[in-house]
């Protein structure tokens, strides 16, 4: 009796993983139907294929720019692709708040600076 329960857990578990799936974290850009539309974070790899294509200007180029206008320590920085691929970019100011850069991947040019 103790040696077909671990035969019918490692079954279960086989059952369970095939149908999960399409629904596992790790699966969806396995997915061929997901879009950029279902998941508008774009990887680095898409950010890289990017820049070396010319249709985005790098984050490094973007990050001068910002620099140069808000003061602080970047905390996070990502694009994300939709309509318009923008970067969004945290930043620490010197006085302690969190202020939000938003720039266009496309031309490097800051759309909004909130919070400072």
């Amino acid at each position: 009796m103790m040696t077909r329960a671990p035969i019918s857990l490692l079954a279960l578990a086989a059952l369970l993983t095939a149908l999960a799936g399409p629904f596992a974290a790790g699966s969806a850009a396995a997915d061929p139907f997901r879009s950029n539309w279902a998941n508008p974070h774009a990887s680095q790899d898409d950010a890289r294929e990017g820049v070396q294509s010319g249709r985005l200007v790098s984050l490094d180029k973007v990050l001068g720019r910002v620099r140069a206008q808000v003061p602080g320590r970047v905390l996070d920085a990502e694009l994300t692709q939709g309509r318009s691929p923008i970067y969004r970019i945290k930043i620490l100011s010197p006085s302690g708040g969190v202020v939000h850069v938003i720039a266009d991947a496309r031309t490097g040019d800051i759309l909004r600076v909130q919070g400072r």
